[in-house]
């Protein structure tokens, strides 16, 4: 049976208990706790509280080691290729601990699988001006007040836990199952094909059409979008195909 590693971006600035005691419960209620090796956690905090509620937290799960812990407004010591695509300000949102699970299944078998989770929602966007609330609307989605399309989301999101054997399976002949707003499931064997300046030629090119326009020049919100739809756009470079779709098209997608 493969090895299962779990990775969590915590964004422990604000609003993020509710989510994190969500997912904790889900992860322990489910029994996906128990079948992983590893719980890995990139934690990002605003002020000296809130790391010490991170520990907290982290002391609830054996399992979980830190995989980094920094401030918001430092900038994060990616290994880049050049200065010219270096972030100038630490707010990447994932990206950075998506970096860490790259680097962590490039040294693991390939059939090593892995589960991304983060805490979407919890500085609660303005949903009103997303082009992906009809979807949450047609989803069942009770309302169109930020916190109501947050709330849903919130829960919409909990079966890339609660499914997980379902999600396991499907990677038997699948590379990766990518839900939404990267929540995904991916075997180490499409993450050994991560070559960032192959990823980055192919994302300034090939990339959905909205994000090949961002220049990768220090810009936070450029280097988040690279990492958006990870998963998909890495099998999609390794491939050798275009995604054509607006982001925000692209849901429970396997390939």
């Amino acid at each position: 049976m493969p090895q299962l590693h779990i990775f969590y971006h915590l964004f422990a600035v604000q609003g993020w208990q509710t989510t994190r005691r969500l997912h904790r419960n889900d992860l322990l209620a489910s029994g996906a706790y128990d079948r992983c090796e590893t719980l890995r956690v990139g934690a990002v905090y605003g002020d000296a509280a809130q790391v010490d509620e991170v520990h907290g937290a982290m002391d609830e799960l054996p399992k979980a080691s830190l995989l980094f812990e920094r401030r918001l407004e430092d900038v994060p010591p990616f290994g880049w290729p050049s200065s010219t695509v270096r972030p100038r300000t630490g707010r990447v949102a994932e990206a950075e601990t998506i970096w860490g699970l790259v680097g962590h299944a490039q040294t693991q078998a390939p059939e090593t699988i892995y589960l991304f989770l983060h805490t979407k929602g919890v500085t609660n966007p303005s949903w009103r001006t997303r082009k992906i609330l009809p979807y949450f609307l047609a989803q069942g989605c009770p309302g169109s007040t930020d916190e109501e399309v947050n709330g849903f989301v919130l829960q919409h999101l909990r079966n890339v836990v609660l499914d997980w054997r379902e999600h396991i399976g499907s990677l038997e002949t699948h590379a990766f199952h990518y839900r939404l707003f990267n929540f995904f499931w991916v075997r180490a064997a499409l993450l050994h094909q991560f070559d960032l300046r192959t990823y980055l030629d192919w994302h300034a090119t090939a990339a959905p059409p909205a994000q090949r326009r961002h220049r990768l020049d220090g810009n936070a919100d450029a280097i988040r979008h690279l990492f958006a739809l990870f998963p998909l756009k890495l099998f999609a470079c390794a491939k050798g195909l275009t995604l054509e779709l607006p982001p925000y098209e692209y849901v429970d997608v396997s390939m």
